[in-house]
């Protein structure tokens, strides 16, 4: 088993508590244990969660952070959402081939960019779906026109 010395705690780890990056050895200098001082915010946010526990998995809990913080979801509020939705896309129905590979949904017009206030959170779309609202611009217009021009070549 792989193992490394985290900059901060000093403590030797698994690899797998090391995030990975493109340079030097693949993996960041700091464990995932140790909180770096410009993304604490976003972990507290998940302090109330139990998957937040330092006692979680280190990539599952990263992933769970990545995909969730930035719609002001806590992972019980995406699991829900999932739940409510049979584990399925909101759009086309296709069940969700692995738990938590649904993109959460917002309306752009209540908060432009990529975070929201997490109150327009629409729903979970699988990568097909959420990517064709995001080419179509969230328009109906668009989306309406797409309709007319796919009916016509038949």
């Amino acid at each position: 088993m792989k193992t490394k010395k985290c900059i901060d705690c000093g403590n030797i780890r698994s690899i797998g508590y090391f995030n990975k990056r493109k340079t030097g050895d693949g993996r960041q200098d700091r464990c995932s244990k140790c909180p770096a001082p410009a993304s604490q915010k976003n972990r507290n946010r998940w302090s109330d969660d139990p998957i937040s526990d330092h006692g979680a998995d280190p990539d599952t809990r990263a992933a769970q952070q990545r995909r969730h913080w930035k719609y002001g979801l806590k992972h019980q509020d995406y699991t829900a959402l999932w739940a409510d939705q049979g584990g399925r896309c909101a759009i086309c129905g296709d069940p969700d081939p692995g738990f938590e590979t649904l993109f959460v949904d917002h309306d752009h017009s209540c908060c432009p960019g990529q975070k929201t206030c997490g109150g327009c959170v629409r729903g979970l779309l699988c990568i097909h779906c959420n990517s064709a609202l995001g080419r179509f611009k969230d328009s109906t217009k668009n989306l309406e026109s797409a309709i007319r021009y796919l009916k016509g070549c038949k």
